[in-house]
């Protein structure tokens, strides 16, 4: 539909007004007797013609629908979003990214104790770096989460997480002086580790996850 300005709106119904027919004021602005006589019926009862909002015709994801899916399940994939709308995950991402959704998520562990891990790197702050042993450990589980959730932006998505594991396959690593000094997959590494350091001096500073 072509959109006409309200500056010719008006010249176009003043014109009608002083008394020329509909087809003259057709052909003088170039535009249809429908429009004029919407024009004219517009000015009548509103007494204006100014500009009708514009009404947002959603197909498939309405906005608001959205929010609310979104508020309910903030970690949703995308294909389960499109699930719900009956839509394509396409069509999702492009509506997430037209009101302005990110992707994102920080997650802490639900057994960590906030002042027992202050008090720990306290203490280890006061062993010297040539008899402390960091170690570390990954491996694979079982355990599943969803790393990211949807969020407007400078909005952030928290969640806790287990920090327990179970049927894990590690590997294990300790450093000490910028140097690796030994690496294993076998669960018994950990026992012979801690039993080293405690008889040969070292501290061993074991991550179980993030401070």
């Amino acid at each position: 539909m072509t959109c006409y300005s309200k500056d010719l709106r008006e010249l176009a119904i003043k014109y009608l007004l002083d008394g020329h027919t509909p087809t003259e004021a057709s052909k003088v602005f170039n535009v249809g007797k429908t429009a004029l006589w919407r024009w004219k019926k517009q000015l009548e009862e509103q007494g204006d013609l100014e500009d009708e909002p514009r009404r947002k015709y959603f197909k498939k994801v309405e906005p608001q629908k959205l929010k609310e899916c979104l508020a309910a399940r903030p970690d949703a994939y995308l294909y389960e979003i499109g699930e719900v709308f009956g839509c394509s995950t396409a069509a999702v991402s492009k509506a997430l990214k037209r009101m302005g959704y990110t992707n994102k998520k920080n997650t802490t562990y639900k057994e960590q104790d906030g002042q027992k891990v202050a008090e720990y790197i306290e203490k280890i702050a006061t062993i010297p770096q040539d008899r402390l042993v960091y170690i570390d450990e990954t491996g694979i589980d079982r355990y599943m989460y969803r790393a990211r959730a949807w969020s407007r932006r400078g909005r952030r998505v928290r969640e806790k997480i287990r920090g327990r594991r179970y049927m894990r396959a590690g590997i294990a690593a300790a450093l000490c002086c910028g140097k690796i000094v030994e690496c294993s997959t076998t669960a018994l590494w950990r026992a012979r580790c801690l039993r080293r350091g405690s008889k040969s001096g070292y501290a061993l500073h074991w991550s179980e996850g993030k401070p």
